[in-house]
């Protein structure tokens, strides 16, 4: 079905592949350390193996990227799914249940990522809203407790969870920032 289309990419590569490193190394070997017959057809089977492997992947991760290009998430998914995931951050720290910073960290560094590919002229405020956490702007306000001792209770019972919750909270506020500055610039 799709073998004609395959070897027709495949053939593509193929001068690059067999006049590349491979050649040259034959070349020397077989100048310099003449082989035996035996040797020789050895060598070339093994050689001719490796080039198709190496061939065939390349060929794949080609296609592969096409797709992948073709079925990403917009700048405005992305930035929708890393909002929804700090909002459940943000709702987990300011529970009772125990928490632990790890969660945070790696969704940290995701959202780095994801605003490197899709909004990178907001790369830099985010990571100053991650370094001042603390004391960054937040639209969520501390979580709500029956009274005063349940409130001290809490922030008590996990110092760690609170500052996670601050940051947590502060990145989610800016990414709501973030996504309400690049819908207001698409046409």
């Amino acid at each position: 079905m799709h073998l004609l289309q395959f070897f027709a990419r495949w053939t593509e590569d193929w001068t690059g592949r067999m006049s590349g490193i491979a050649l040259v190394g034959l070349l020397f070997w077989a100048t310099f350390w003449p082989p035996s017959v035996d040797q020789g057809k050895t060598v070339l089977l093994a050689i001719s193996a490796v080039c198709f492997v190496v061939g065939s992947y390349r060929v794949w991760s080609k296609e592969h990227q096409l797709v992948l290009n073709l079925t990403e998430k917009t700048q405005i998914e992305a930035l929708d799914d890393l909002l929804s995931e700090f909002e459940k951050l943000v709702n987990w720290y300011a529970s009772d249940a125990k928490t632990k910073p790890k969660p945070l960290s790696l969704l940290i560094e995701r959202a780095r990522r994801e605003l490197r590919r899709h909004a990178p002229n907001y790369v830099h405020t985010f990571n100053d809203v991650v370094r001042d956490g603390a004391h960054a702007q937040r639209a969520e306000p501390m979580p709500v407790f029956g009274t005063e001792e349940e409130a001290e209770k809490w922030l008590k019972a996990n110092p760690e969870r609170y500052l996670c919750w601050q940051i947590a909270s502060a990145c989610h506020y800016q990414l709501k920032f973030v996504l309400v500055e690049c819908d207001a610039k698409l046409p």
